[in-house]
């Protein structure tokens, strides 16, 4: 006796069958729908290259004519531009000139006060070194006076060593 596991597999097996069984004739139909869409769509671009071809034509005279259009705008519009370009430098060369020479004053005057600042900064420079340097003389003198008596202070608590001289090697 066969378990209904194995008769619910049977029956799984027979429906896949009867499918597969009707693959063939549905392959065919589709290769019969391929052919006829592969022939409408060769029959559609022919006639479009057809057109195509006339649209190019047709597009090439009319480039053609608005290529002249252009070429006449833009040599006019060149000589335009070439006419404002030059009073427009003639304006900017003078400006530039007039703002030239007031950057000049400014920075003469500018470096003027430079120099006056510059010139103080040196002499407050200079007489803080001054003070510096003869507080650094006290303090060196001081230190070293300190260190000649702790030196003078060893030498007392030690006894007295023999000169090099007399070392053997």
């Amino acid at each position: 006796m066969a378990t209904p596991k194995l008769l619910n597999r049977l029956e799984i097996l027979e429906v896949t069958v009867s499918a597969l069984e009707a693959l063939p004739a549905r392959i065919d139909a589709l290769a019969v729908q391929i052919g006829e869409q592969r022939d409408a769509l060769g029959d559609a671009v022919s006639a479009l290259r057809g057109e195509i071809v006339a649209c190019r034509e047709d597009l090439r005279q009319e480039i053609a004519g608005v290529r002249d259009d252009l070429r006449q705008e833009i040599t006019s519009v060149r000589d335009d531009l070439r006419h404002e370009i030059a009073g427009v430098r003639d304006d900017l060369r003078q400006e530039i000139a007039g703002v030239r020479e007031e950057l000049r004053q400014e920075i003469v005057g500018v470096r003027d006060d430079l120099r006056q600042e510059i010139t103080g900064v040196r002499d407050e420079l200079r007489q803080l070194m001054h003070s510096l340097n003869s507080e650094t003389r006290t303090h060196m003198l001081v230190l070293h006076e300190e260190v000649l008596e702790r030196i003078k202070l060893l030498g007392e608590g030690r006894p007295a060593r023999k000169s090099p001289s007399r070392r053997r090697h």
